[in-house]
């Protein structure tokens, strides 16, 4: 009896210390934004999967990519009418927070914001880009922004 109790515990303890060195997930296959805001229009109306840095600011959600940040090539997000998210992906963005910065990867339907399509980017007063999401693929959180 002694023995299985032992085992027992030598069982746990290794299944703990082997979850602590477990590496984290990797993302998924993805476009970086910035690669695709170069060529927006070969994607415009199309649905992609995409890799960027997501920020909630007071005007609403931002996504951008690190290499291309300024203020033409930021992307708004709105939640396309039959979107949905995995319990994890819910989990993970409850983790980060409201406020922090998260790196992302989405799929959803990218459009560019001007002229006769002006009208259906209602979440795009300031961008010239949004993309309806369809899904949250990736969710954790991003590294500090460079001082």
């Amino acid at each position: 009896m002694r023995m299985i109790v032992v085992l027992a515990l030598v069982s746990v303890l290794g299944t703990a210390a082997y979850g602590k060195h477990a590496q984290p997930p990797s993302p998924p296959p993805a476009l970086p934004i910035c690669s695709l805001l170069a060529k927006a229009g070969e994607y415009d109306g199309k649905e992609v999967t995409v890799r960027g840095i997501y920020r909630f600011e007071i005007h609403g959600s931002e996504f951008f990519g690190p290499e291309c940040r300024s203020p033409e090539n930021m992307v708004s997000l709105s939640g396309a009418l039959d979107s949905r998210d995995s319990k994890d992906i819910r989990k993970a963005w409850r983790k980060i927070g409201a406020h922090e910065r998260a790196d992302v990867v989405l799929r959803g339907t990218f459009m560019i914001c001007r002229g006769d399509r002006a009208y259906v980017c209602h979440a795009s007063i300031l961008n010239l880009y949004q993309i309806d999401v369809r899904e949250y693929l990736f969710v954790q959180p991003a590294q500090a922004e460079p001082k």
